[in-house]
């Protein structure tokens, strides 16, 4: 297998017509205040009556099995973030943006969906670009519009704390951080 993968490596390298001696290589961290997703007092109070109801109904039982954990989440996630919203308008989340060579490598602390990257990708001058999830922290799902509206386990309030409005910003800055590099 070794020596697959050695003579496959060398087949590679002795097709390459253009070697370059020394990579561009660029590193930009950005601190970026995206908007927090919101719940409107409609959903507070729908959240607050449902895990009272909940609890009420389940008041016999000793502990509460992972479904009910489940069920109560969405609820008391709701609620938190109502709650939280009162004293908080934007979520501060640190981006990498790297260039090396023609490819760009950009982070963000999202479970994205899907839409952003490839929007990202798309609109990148790179050759390829690679976005990577999750890194520097955990923020949970970033939904998009049509999804927040459809409702899913990842696109509850509950679920992250970014909507699609902080979505299409952090993309918007993301390609145009991107695109500087290539000057």
């Amino acid at each position: 297998v070794g020596k697959r993968i050695a003579n496959e490596i060398i087949s590679v390298y002795e097709e390459i017509t253009e070697l370059q001696d020394e990579a561009i290589f660029k590193h930009k961290v950005i601190r970026l205040d995206l908007p927090l997703r919101k719940a409107t007092e409609e959903e507070y109070n729908h959240a607050v009556r449902e895990l009272e109801y909940y609890v009420d109904k389940n008041k016999e039982k000793e502990v509460f099995n992972f479904e009910d954990n489940a069920r109560m989440h969405v609820h008391a996630g709701t609620i938190k973030r109502y709650r939280d919203q009162q004293t908080m308008e934007m979520v501060p989340i640190e981006v990498h943006v790297v260039r090396l060579g023609n490819i760009s490598i950009v982070t963000n602390p999202f479970e994205l969906f899907l839409d952003y990257g490839n929007r990202m990708k798309a609109r990148s001058y790179s050759e390829q670009t690679f976005v990577v999830q999750l890194c520097c922290g955990s923020m949970g799902y970033l939904p998009t519009e049509k999804a927040e509206k459809a409702g899913h386990y990842s696109a509850y309030i509950s679920s992250g704390w970014v909507g699609h409005e902080g979505g299409d910003l952090l993309v918007r800055k993301t390609v145009s951080e991107i695109n500087d590099m290539w000057g």
